[in-house]
């Protein structure tokens, strides 16, 4: 008996942070929008990055990370727009269930992108009603259902991938933007990679392209067409994926359940913080803010992490990280903004005296990062800590229904008080 076709599908909505500005304000629709920043009223749009962009301000150049200086200049009528991040993850948890409602096992990968796995579901796409009358596969069908369900439930737009495989599904869901639909059966697999530049195949960065461009390999057809063994020895084990996943070879199936791999929380100051008292002051504020946010995102989400990151950015752009894991300070892992806040900040004053041995100007960006996060367990507790640790447990608890029902920003550690004051006072701080 033949093992059935498998289908993975890559939800994928278009330009996401964008589109939910022109949805919320209809005004601006059909303008170039760019989200990261806001025009000052000198007409400036301050330091910073793209954190997304339309399709119009695309079409002049803008890419997300860039500098949002330099995004004005390439398309200075933009609409320029700061970021509402509680609503865009409001309507990604509506998309989400919207998918839920029609296909059971859908794993998010992030904000704004899902694998759906739609084994099982022929028989119950084809007795759906649909005034769509051209013949197609069962796949497309219910991809264009869940883009229907999604658009009449939100007003948003997503373009679908499906294939055999994640890695397929994924390139899929780029070819046809905005709301597209691509499908690629195990059949076509290798047709569809044979047509792809390298660079467009997943995993291939600018070293990796750079590397088999001297080897003769530019296109997908490349990889296709040359022996399993021969990419394995230009790529090793990466190789070997590459090449299997590109002949539609199954496998790589569905990421777990919680596919979250970090918690990032940064800021780009305004002006550059020079390296004086009253700067580094101002940054450790900075810092204690950017860290009770992240804790709080990463106790919503009923998360430990087992590390802690911090990086500083100078006004040259170069930047400084360090990461230390829990251990150092006799946990596995924590969601204790106490534990967590004084890591970082052992951290970045590591980083600090680095930044001045090497002479370095001054900072423009500071963060702090939480990774190697797991579902919560119970707490590991050192030996007599009992009373202080369940003491700090239910602080942190009080804590959370206050954060919950007030926004973050209503109990924030005293050291991270300043920055949120010039927040305040700016009409920025947000929850």
């Amino acid at each position: 008996m033949s093992t059935p076709e498998r289908f993975i599908a890559h939800v994928d909505l278009d330009c996401f942070f964008a589109q939910v500005e022109t949805l919320d304000d209809p005004a601006i629709r059909g303008k170039p929008v760019i989200v990261g920043g806001e025009r000052r009223e000198d007409g400036s749009v301050g330091r910073g990055v793209v954190t997304t962009s339309s399709y119009e301000a695309r079409a002049f150049g803008v890419r997300t990370a860039m500098p949002l200086a330099r995004a004005h200049r390439l398309c200075p009528h933009a609409v320029f727009r700061r970021g509402r991040f509680d609503r865009y993850r409001e309507l990604s948890q509506r998309v989400f269930e919207v998918c839920e409602s029609m296909c059971p096992d859908v794993r998010p990968v992030g904000i704004d992108e899902a694998y759906l796995d739609f084994c099982g579901l022929e028989r119950w796409t084809l007795r759906q009603r649909t005034p769509l009358a051209l013949p197609m596969h069962w796949s497309e069908r219910l991809a264009r259902l869940i883009q229907d369900r999604v658009r009449e439930e939100t007003g948003l737009t997503l373009s679908v991938g499906v294939g055999p495989n994640r890695f397929l599904a994924k390139i899929a869901s780029g070819i046809n933007k905005p709301a597209g639909i691509c499908v690629v059966r195990a059949h076509e697999a290798e047709d569809f990679v044979s047509r792809l530049p390298i660079r467009a195949l997943r995993g291939v960065g600018p070293a990796a392209e750079r590397r088999l461009a001297r080897l003769g390999v530019r296109t997908g057809a490349d990889i296709v067409r040359r022996p399993r063994a021969e990419i394995s020895t230009l790529l090793g084990e990466f190789g070997e994926h590459l090449y299997d996943h590109a002949h539609g070879v199954r496998g790589s199936e569905l990421p777990p359940h919680d596919a979250r791999r970090s918690i990032s929380r940064d800021t780009t100051f305004r002006e550059d913080v020079p390296i004086v008292p009253v700067g580094v002051a101002s940054m450790r504020s900075t810092l204690a803010y950017l860290t009770a946010k992240a804790v709080d995102a990463l106790r919503r989400g009923e998360l430990t992490c087992g590390c802690v990151g911090v990086r500083v950015r100078d006004s040259t752009f170069r930047t400084l990280q360090r990461e230390q894991s829990l251990t150092t300070i006799g946990v596995r892992r924590s969601s204790d903004e106490v534990e967590i806040a004084d890591l970082a900040m052992a951290l970045f004053e590591q980083l600090l005296d680095r930044h001045r041995q090497r002479g370095a100007g001054a900072v423009r960006l500071v963060g702090v990062k939480l990774s190697h996060l797991f579902e919560c367990r119970d707490r590991q507790l050192l030996l007599g800590s009992e009373e202080v640790e369940g003491r700090r447990d239910r602080l942190g608890t009080a804590a959370d229904a206050v954060r919950t029902r007030l926004g973050t920003a209503a109990i924030l550690p005293a050291r991270g008080l300043a920055h949120a004051e010039t927040r305040r006072k700016r009409g920025r701080l947000n929850t």
